[in-house]
C-alpha cells in the first residue's frame, strides 16, 4: 500500500467516525464548540500514531483520546464553570407544561443535560457511552481504559446520581436497596 492510500484510509475513517466522536464529546462537555475542539485535539494527537499503524483499534483509541482531552479541559475549569451554571439556571427557570409538548421535552432534555454535567467526568463518560452511544460494558471499559468492573461501577453510580438529581428518588432508593442486597 502506498503512503497516499494509507492517508486516504485514515481520512475515510475520520469522516466515518466524526459524528460519533462529536456526539460523545458533546455529551461529555455540553458545548458544541468545545466538543469540536476536543475531537480536533484527539485526532491531531492520534494522527501520527495512526499513520504509523501503531493503533490496533482506532475507534476505541480515539474515544479514549477524546475522554482524556475532556479530562484535561475539566481540570483547567474551562468546562464546568460556565456551562454548568448556564444549564442549571435554564433548567431552574424552565416551566413544565403537562402533556408531552415540545417545550416539556426540551425542558426534560435540558434537565438531563444539567444532571449529566453535574456528574464527575468518569461517571458521565461511562453513562454517555453506555446509554447514549449504546456501547456494551466491555466497550465502555475499552474506551475509558479501565476494567469492565470499574466501567460497570461508574455506570451504576452515574445512573443512581442522575436519578437522585432528576428527582426519581423512588427508583434511586430501589436501586440502592438492590445493590445492598447483592453484597
Amino acid at each position: 500500500m502506498s503512503r497516499h492510500e494509507g492517508h486516504d484510509e485514515i481520512s475515510a475513517f475520520f469522516v466515518e467516525r466524526q459524528g460519533e466522536l462529536l456526539r460523545y464529546a458533546y455529551a461529555l462537555c455540553g458545548n458544541a464548540e468545545i466538543a469540536e475542539d476536543l475531537v480536533a485535539d484527539a485526532v491531531a494527537r492520534s494522527l501520527p500514531r495512526l499513520r504509523r499503524g501503531e493503533i490496533e483499534q482506532p475507534r476505541f483509541y480515539l474515544r479514549r483520546a477524546v475522554f482524556h482531552a475532556a479530562v484535561a479541559r475539566h481540570r483547567r475549569r474551562l468546562i464546568e464553570g460556565r456551562a454548568l451554571d448556564r444549564l442549571r439556571a435554564h433548567a431552574r427557570d424552565a416551566t413544565d407544561d403537562a402533556g408531552g409538548t415540545t417545550e416539556t421535552r426540551v425542558t426534560e432534555r435540558d434537565a438531563l443535560a444539567a444532571a449529566l454535567l453535574a456528574l464527575p467526568l468518569p461517571q458521565r463518560a461511562a453513562v454517555v457511552l453506555r446509554y447514549l452511544e449504546d456501547c456494551s460494558d466491555a466497550d465502555v471499559a475499552k474506551a475509558m481504559g479501565t476494567s469492565v468492573g470499574t466501567a460497570k461501577s461508574r455506570i451504576s453510580r452515574g445512573v443512581r446520581a442522575l436519578r437522585q438529581h432528576l428527582g426519581d428518588d423512588d427508583a434511586a432508593s430501589a436501586s440502592d436497596a438492590a445493590n445492598e442486597s447483592n453484597r
